[in-house]
């Protein structure tokens, strides 16, 4: 195989890869927008349930987007939430799916 051969193969195999990864990004958009709960600007409560080590807590948050989390499940992206109810531009509230918190629109 010469380099010409290879850069043939090459270009092949990457124009097909960008389509695939094309398809799952249209396929993982389509589930997100199937199943997210609240639309973006919502504010939400987020409600951790107790477990052996931590008590169970509340956190605010405003819906910034959706993303799939490891275990397929869709979660918010969070920004924190201002004294005067607006979304904080730089701060913002991490959601650990692995506790099952359950998401309350406000």
């Amino acid at each position: 195989m010469n380099k010409l051969d290879f850069l043939a193969e090459y270009e092949k195999i990457s124009f097909q890869i960008r389509n695939l990864e094309d398809q799952l990004r249209s396929l993982s958009n389509e589930y997100i927008n199937s199943n997210a709960p609240f639309p973006i600007g919502t504010k939400v409560k987020v409600s951790y349930p107790a477990t052996k080590y931590e008590e169970a807590y509340e956190e605010y948050g405003i819906v910034e987007g959706w993303t799939i989390d490891a275990d397929d499940d869709v979660v918010p992206f969070l920004a924190k939430v201002k004294k005067d109810g607006t979304a904080h531009q730089t701060a913002k509230v991490y959601v650990c799916s692995r506790r099952k918190p359950t998401y309350e629109a406000c």
